[in-house]
């Protein structure tokens, strides 16, 4: 009987030292994981926390790069939490979190990187041509930045920089109408302090516009129908320098209607449908339906023999 005994406690015994160990684990995270680094400043901070069970002691470790670990933190099981204060511009980290050792099981990581104020900007247009008898012309300027609390605008036309506006992050614009000819200006966006880091920049330049001008013809002006036609048509040729031009046509003295519209250069269209009696004028204007006249072309239409007269 005491055989058995002795064999039962040696089958638990062996029993309960075969049971696995519980197993380790664990949670990390990091608050911001894109550190903003203010203008000025080297570093800034990121809060490190980590959730961890299963073991009596676990490691946080950090690589900035190299594949090299370093003991950033230890606690025991439960929640933790630790500032890191030295994440520098462009820096790239992981804290990993480890059981039992440094170098023990990874249980989770985070990886970290440090910004520094960024940003763009635009003028559009960034040569302002500024039109005869007009002492100005004016931009619109985009500018978006990231990574700061407040960006300013500065602006230098050969003298002085000087503030011009100041906003939070994000796209902004605002209008500049007082650029003038041959000046040129350069704007900045800077960060954080109106002389703070310069993240972006544009260029605008005024010039000079020329004098609008362009002429407009037809070939024929006067449109001979012959016996057993009923229509006859002519070719409409126009030149100018304006950047937008329309070609009008009004018949009888009617309201005008778009016949052509194109940018600057030299072109030609057919214009047909003119019966006999018919007579359309054609105004090359600049810019608008209604803007200034430029040119214009009287065309008659009559059956060969019976000139007819204009109303």
């Amino acid at each position: 009987m005491r055989h058995l005994l002795i064999s039962a406690s040696l089958l638990l015994a062996s029993t309960f030292a075969a049971a696995p160990a519980a197993a380790s684990f664990g949670n990390i995270n990091a608050s911001p994981a894109v550190v903003s680094i203010p203008s000025g400043s080297s570093t800034g901070t990121t809060t490190v926390f980590w959730d961890a069970y299963g073991a009596s002691l676990f490691y946080v470790t950090v690589d900035c790069g190299g594949g090299n670990e370093g003991i950033f933190a230890s606690s025991g099981p439960g929640n933790s939490q630790q500032d890191a204060n030295w994440i520098q511009v462009g820096q790239a980290c992981t804290f990993l979190l480890r059981a039992d050792s440094p170098t023990g099981n990874l249980l989770s990581s985070v990886s970290v990187v440090g910004v520094g104020p960024t940003g763009s900007m635009s003028a559009e247009p960034s040569t302002v041509v500024i039109p005869p008898g007009s002492s100005v012309g004016s931009t619109t300027l985009y500018w978006d930045g990231v990574n700061a609390s407040v960006f300013h605008v500065t602006v230098q036309c050969g003298g002085s920089e000087s503030l011009m506006g100041t906003t939070g992050p994000g796209p902004n614009s605002t209008v500049v109408p007082w650029i003038q000819v041959g000046q040129t200006c350069l704007f900045r966006l800077r960060a954080e302090t109106v002389y703070g880091p310069e993240v972006a920049n544009v260029t605008v330049t005024g010039v000079a516009g020329q004098e609008v001008s362009g002429t407009i013809g037809a070939d024929p002006t006067t449109i001979y129908i012959p016996y057993g036609q009923y229509t006859g048509s002519t070719t409409i040729s126009w030149s100018s320098n304006a950047s937008t031009t329309y070609v009008m046509q009004s018949c009888y003295g009617g309201s005008p209607f778009v016949f052509a519209t194109a940018g600057a250069g030299n072109y030609t269209l057919t214009a047909g449908g003119f019966t006999s009696g018919t007579y359309c004028t054609f105004e090359l204007r600049a810019d608008s339906t209604t803007g200034q006249l430029l040119d214009s072309v009287t065309v008659d239409a009559y059956n060969s023999g019976n000139e007819v007269k204009k109303k």
